[in-house]
């Protein structure tokens, strides 16, 4: 039947491709008739609006959802069961757990009975379990029972009673040696002892779901999805609307249309739907049935250039990868070359895997190959740490010689195909292995000299700290590490520190092979009450816009690989994954789309520096083996900015994506380009011979803002305001408050944001400057207090002068911000102007913007302390993981009201 003819589809505008009728029906009596009593919490129980983003499978080594299949030959209700495949897992735990990825809410003292069909192919052991959680690798489980499968189906069930009101989760776990299936269907949860006939949730039960692999669909064509609904009444329900709204990661709406479908008694249909959306990015589409204000079917997916052809050789991007066919496609789809072994496929290369038995290894060729047959490289992690049970009773020395043996038989086996291999994963964590770096280079040296007798061409990673890396160049040759490396997640500042070390002991290579961010799954039915209420409207650009600033600082700092930290192909068990719990993207996995495709095959990346005083834009530049230049620039600035550059006389030639690699409008004439920046990281694409000229361009050019940054409020008084809610990728502190300044040469410019203290102050803003004050009452412990952090672009590179005074104490002070090495280099330079001894702390921050900022602090008491006076301590000028921010311990005193002021206030010099 041609479902999209007889739904009376209306042609659209976008490009004539079938779309949905743009109206809205009444329910008809007939249809307002056909509601099943709503006893039943689990909807879409019995599959017939698809396996959807209700499910998950909770397990780190199998594959993800699409392994799960409708099956029409077998079923209790409806058209379909769910066919779960399961078998016996590489890992040696056997069997499959399917599970619910949405929770439903049970109160506190009632009784609840959850009942489920399951039939298999053989007579399985099996577990049926509520838990808490929506993880499956962290859950309780507060009520469940042993069940046998067997061939023809039977119904089970769990009775509990919980103590508390909460969210539970259901799962069947089975348990099986050989590979196999089992079937699902008819699920139920209702209030009370007993499970009573099963019926669905509601009459009409309907969703929309993804047949494309990963969610993931060509620029150039319609994301094609299917509407599924099912009628269980026994009349028909006449005219039934399908609303189906589409958003983007903005919230802002792409698509909205209606449909009209009729469905027979105990009927129902499966629509193609075709939306051309025409945008890159990750979409949000909601179906509405009915009168419902509630969706019914929520369905994420993702629009993304297809990647350029990059051999692994060449490629820069690696992750965690589950090592079974979908997650590997979808990867490869993204554009990911190299595979790390950590998580998601560690039984393939962890001595306590590969040689349970003393001498008995056990191999794993056909994950290797599948991968290695659809162009991934490998790096294994030969983890010194993951000794086999057989082991754990040698002596220390014994042990280093049976894994030197487990470290020789495995580059004979794998060596043809792996090249890279690090012994060990962050060394720098592993006290229980080793005591101190000599203990560590032990392992490495045996390491390194077995893979280079079996296989001279190997290369010998090593994965470390900064710190606990330069304490083992000290024992530990330079010439037994090949490539130096770091789990450095969000902090490419720590790059810059192990370049540092590299570069002192004559090493070419580094690598970052765990780069990870932690991410909520972006389907909203999957958080918890806690974890909503921390996504906000902007959440999802936010950690966007972070990962993509991290992987570009991460090669511009001197990685020469990354990894991210994790690319695990099951259910909703990570937040480090790139994997949704229904086996599409996170938005950060599809960011990761894009920037493959716009920076990968670089041969050179680097951070362009900016001139002084004129700019606070972050500039990098990256230039690829296929003769293209790429600059990704941004700004902290929460603002929308407009720049303009010198075109180079081929103003045709450049193109400005944004960071989903949507082409931006580009003005051009008299020799200049203009386009819009901001917060949000931009792409500026030029061809190689053009590189040099874009570097000088964008190094010198002014950006102007003009308005303070938009926030859920403000206050402005002259050239200063206080900003509260401000929206953006960088990190600020629960009440969100921002301090500006309005510049002459730059417009608005950031001075302090509110940092965490153990007593929160009031920020007041004045037509002349800033004021800082807690009103408190002082304990018997020191405590401490923070005025706020100084952004990076304020601070980077300024000077500063102190002066503390506490009783007759004076200390004064002058230094150099460096942020990269987290110091503050002492200079003798002298300050602008004199600083007084008044009694009052102060420091002066000449910044290369040309400003003066001096934050002076006062302190006073109505209580005296022993010595007559009140002992404030000293305030300290802290850089720390690229921050700078001023920190004070004060001392008690006797118990009283305490007050302490500091006022900040600006001007402008000129240098």
């Amino acid at each position: 039947m041609d479902y999209v003819g007889t739904a009376k589809l209306l042609k659209s505008a976008l490009n004539g491709a079938p779309a949905f009728i743009f109206v809205m029906l009444a329910l008809t009596v007939a249809d307002a008739c056909i509601a099943a009593p709503a006893v039943n919490m689990i909807h879409n129980s019995s599959f017939e609006a698809g396996i959807d983003y209700r499910f998950s499978v909770g397990r780190w080594y199998v594959t993800g959802l699409p392994d799960v299949q409708l099956d029409p030959a077998t079923r209790v209700h409806g058209r379909y069961s769910a066919r779960v495949p399961y078998a016996r897992q590489p890992d040696g735990r056997a069997g499959m757990m399917f599970r619910s990825a949405v929770p439903v809410h049970v109160t506190a003292g009632t009784a609840y009975t959850f009942s489920v069909h399951l039939k298999a192919d053989a007579h399985l052991k099996a577990e049926l379990n509520l838990v808490t959680g929506a993880s499956s690798e962290k859950s309780v489980v507060v009520a469940g029972k042993q069940i046998t499968i067997g061939k023809s189906w039977d119904r089970f069930s769990v009775t509990f009673t919980p103590v508390r009101t909460q969210e539970i989760y259901w799962d069947v776990e089975v348990k099986a040696d050989t590979p196999g299936y089992f079937w699902i269907d008819a699920l139920q949860m209702e209030a009370g002892n007993n499970a009573t006939a099963y019926h669905p949730a509601m009459g009409v039960e309907s969703g929309i779901v993804s047949g494309r692999l990963g969610k993931i669909y060509d620029p150039d064509e319609p994301a094609e999805i299917r509407l599924m609904a099912y009628n269980d009444a026994p009349g028909p329900a006449d005219n039934r609307s399908f609303r189906l709204q589409v958003f983007d990661l903005d919230g802002q709406s792409v698509f909205s249309g209606t449909m009209v479908q009729s469905l027979p008694a105990q009927q129902g249909i499966d629509v193609p739907v075709r939306l051309n959306i025409g945008k890159n990015g990750v979409y949000r589409a909601l179906l509405f049935s009915g009168a419902n204000p509630q969706p019914e079917g929520v369905l994420h997916f993702s629009v993304l250039p297809r990647p350029r052809k990059i051999p692994a050789a060449e490629g820069a991007f690696g992750a965690y990868i589950t090592l079974s066919p979908e997650p590997l496609d979808i990867m490869r789809r993204l554009g990911f070359t190299w595979i790390g072994n950590l998580t998601s496929n560690n039984y393939v290369i962890l001595w306590q895997g590969v040689e349970p038995r003393e001498g008995d290894y056990q191999w794993h060729d056909q994950e290797v190959d599948r991968a290695r047959e659809r162009g991934y490289e490998f790096m294994f992690n030969l983890e010194p740490c993951r000794a086999p049970q057989w082991a754990l009773s040698l002596s220390r020395e014994e042990r280093l010689r049976k894994w030197t043996r487990y470290v020789e038989a495995m580059v004979r086996h794998y060596g043809a195909r792996v090249k890279y291999w690090t012994v060990g994963d962050e060394v720098h964590a592993k006290t229980g292995c080793w005591a101190n770096p000599a203990e560590y280079a032990a392992w490495h040296v045996a390491a390194h000299a077995t893979i280079k007798s079996v296989d001279p061409g190997a290369r010998v990673i090593m994965n470390s700290s900064s710190t606990f890396a330069a304490d083992l160049l000290n024992v530990l040759p330079g010439s037994n590490v090949d490539i130096l490396a770091g789990n450095f997640y969000h902090m490419p500042v720590e790059i810059l520190r192990m370049q540092r070390i590299a570069q002192a002991n004559q090493m070419q290579r580094l690598w970052a092979p765990g780069v990870g961010a932690s991410v909520l799954p972006y389907y909203q039915e999957h958080l918890s009450a806690d974890q909503k209420s921390r996504v906000t409207g902007s959440y999802w650009n936010a950690q966007a816009d972070e990962l993509t600033k991290s992987v570009v600082r991460t090669f511009a700092y001197g990685a020469e690989r990354l990894l991210h930290y994790t690319a695990t192909f099951v259910g909703n068990t990570n937040n480090y994954s790139l994997f949704e719990a229904d086996s599409g993207l996170k938005p950060n996995g599809a960011q990761f789309g894009a920037l493959i495709t716009l920076l990968d095959g670089f041969v050179r990346a680097r951070e362009v520096p900016a001139r002084a005083g004129e700019n606070v834009l972050s500039v990098y530049r990256f230039d690829r083996r296929d003769g293209t230049t790429v600059f990704p620039v941004w700004s902290d600035i929460a603002a929308a900015q407009v720049l303009t550059i010198a075109d180079g006389g081929r103003p045709e030639t450049v193109i400005v994506y944004d960071r989903f690699m949507n082409a931006l409008p580009v003005k051009s004439g008299a020799g200049r380009l203009s386009f819009d920046a901001g917060r949000h990281p931009v792409f500026i694409v030029v061809p190689g011979y053009l590189g040099d000229f874009f570097e000088t361009a964008l190094g010198s050019v002014s950006n102007f803002v003009e308005a303070v940054p938009a926030g859920e409020s403000s206050i402005v008084k002259e050239r200063y305001a206080r900003v509260d809610g401000i929206s953006g990728g960088t990190y600020r502190g629960r009440r969100n408050v921002s301090l500006w300044h309005k510049t002459s040469g730059r417009g608005w410019m950031e001075i302090m944001r509110e940092r965490s203290s153990t007593y929160l102050p009031d920020y007041r803003v004045t037509s002349g400057g800033f004021e800082i004050e807690w009103d408190f009452m002082p304990g018997q412990e020191d405590f401490q207090l923070q005025p706020g952090a100084f952004p990076a672009s304020l601070m980077e590179g300024a000077r500063v002068w102190g002066l503390n005074r506490s009783g007759e104490r004076v200390e004064r002070f002058a230094g150099q911000i460096d942020l990269a090495r987290n110091a503050v280099t002492p200079i003798s330079a002298s300050p602008p102007y004199p600083l007084t001894t008044d009694g009052s702390s102060i420091f002066l921050i000449q910044t290369k913007h040309g400003l003066l900022v001096k934050v002076q602090t006062i302190a006073t008491s109505s209580v005296k302390t022993d010595k007559n006076e009140w002992a404030p301590g000293t305030w300290r000028l802290l850089v720390k993981d690229g921050q700078c921010f001023l920190h004070g311990i004060f001392r008690h005193g006797q118990p009283g009201p305490v007050k302490i002021k500091t006022v900040v206030s600006i001007t402008e010099r000129t240098r």
